[in-house]
């Protein structure tokens, strides 16, 4: 069969790699020229495999999230995920948009949300079962978060 100018092919190839001497050949076993098959639809762009230092910082937010009531300094959290922690800072700012710390604060107040929502505890509860240890503080970061203050929080809810 003759092949045409213009036209789009496909050619498929059977390679066969073997070793011999320690050393390893690769040898093509036999090869085919097809014309190219009409595609349905273009295959959606696959998604990129995530980064070692990708994987490491969702542990790291996986971490921060199970332990919310604990407050990790970035050095701390750099020295786990084994990078300096200038680079860690700007990895976990470049992925979140927050700081670590900025991170542990929201989770920490999205927890006290559901604590009051739920009924189960009143402010100055919600602030020590969420790890902080000065209500004024916690109510000044609630407030900062959500743009309500604890006790307005608990009024609307």
């Amino acid at each position: 069969a003759r092949l045409r100018e213009g036209a789009t092919y496909t050619v498929s190839v059977n390679i066969e790699s073997r070793e011999f001497n320690g050393k390893w050949y690769t040898d093509v076993r036999a090869w085919r020229v097809q014309p190219k098959q009409e595609e349905a639809a273009p295959a959606a762009p696959a998604e990129p495999e995530p980064t070692k230092e990708e994987l490491l910082l969702t542990e790291i937010r996986d971490l921060l999230a199970e332990n919310y009531t604990k407050t990790y300094r970035s050095e701390e959290l750099a020295a786990m995920a084994g990078l300096s922690p200038s680079h860690f800072r700007a990895l976990f700012k470049e992925q979140t948009g927050e700081t670590a710390l900025q991170f542990q604060n929201r989770l920490r107040i999205a927890k006290a949300c559901d604590l009051l929502r739920s009924g189960a505890c009143n402010v100055t509860e919600a602030a020590y079962a969420t790890g902080f240890t000065d209500v004024y503080y916690f109510s000044r970061l609630f407030k900062k978060i959500t743009g309500r203050s604890p006790s307005q929080y608990l009024q609307r809810r």
